[in-house]
């Protein structure tokens, strides 16, 4: 039988691999998790820059990043709200990505991603069919997943929407409140490594405050 390329090894079908014994890692050394802080100051930011850079004697893995941030809701002015406020705001299921309009990649400076201004609608398109509800009800809420009540999606009543409710419950009165997910992005979804010396930059561009609030004021804002 001719080999398909000149480089190949010989290979024995898995239904043939009853006697070999597992095969042991050896290329990978070590790992660690970094932290990449913005490369600007955001506060009254519409776009986030992230920066991967790349180095000589490393390689990166994008399956495994992280987006982190901790956030609170407030008035129109950027004052807390209080309970002389009468406020009801708080996110919209998925929170986390609803805040984002467009996620952009790129590497060393060429662009590999879509721009489509689609990502909040990707995230969940990616989310809702392919995790069950164990997974929802665990870590799909480090990202404010929470499903409104069937049949009152766009309701404010706590006591008809409970995924309204718990979300406001962890977000009411400008209280604080952390968020972590991996990007639903091409690259964060492949099983192959970074290669060494290539820079990773991502751009996050924010959504109206309208699309990723629920609020019966509407002049609340992240």
């Amino acid at each position: 039988m001719a080999f398909m390329h000149s480089a190949s090894v010989e290979a024995l079908p898995t239904e043939l691999s009853l006697w070999l014994s597992s095969a042991t890692q050896m290329g990978e050394e070590r790992s660690q998790w970094i932290m990449v802080s913005p490369l600007a100051n955001f506060d009254l930011a519409t776009t986030i820059e992230l920066e991967v850079a790349g180095v000589g004697y490393a390689y990166a893995d994008p399956a495994h990043m992280l987006l982190y941030t901790k956030e609170k809701i407030v008035n129109a002015d950027g004052s807390d709200i209080t309970d002389a406020d009468n406020s009801d705001a708080t996110l919209v299921n998925y929170g986390m990505h609803a805040q984002w309009s467009q996620v952009d990649a790129s590497i060393n400076g060429t662009v590999i991603s879509q721009s489509s201004m689609t990502y909040p609608w990707r995230a969940y398109v990616a989310s809702f069919p392919n995790y069950d509800r164990a997974a929802k009800d665990t870590h799909h809420q480090q990202r404010m997943w929470h499903e409104d009540t069937p049949g009152h999606h766009d309701s404010l009543d706590s006591n008809q929407n409970l995924g309204l409710a718990w979300r406001r419950s962890r977000t009411k009165l400008s209280r604080e409140f952390e968020m972590m997910c991996p990007l639903h992005l091409d690259i964060c979804n492949t099983d192959r490594l970074l290669l060494n010396n290539c820079t990773l930059r991502l751009k996050l561009t924010r959504s109206r405050d309208a699309l990723a609030l629920m609020s019966t004021k509407g002049t609340e804002k992240i």
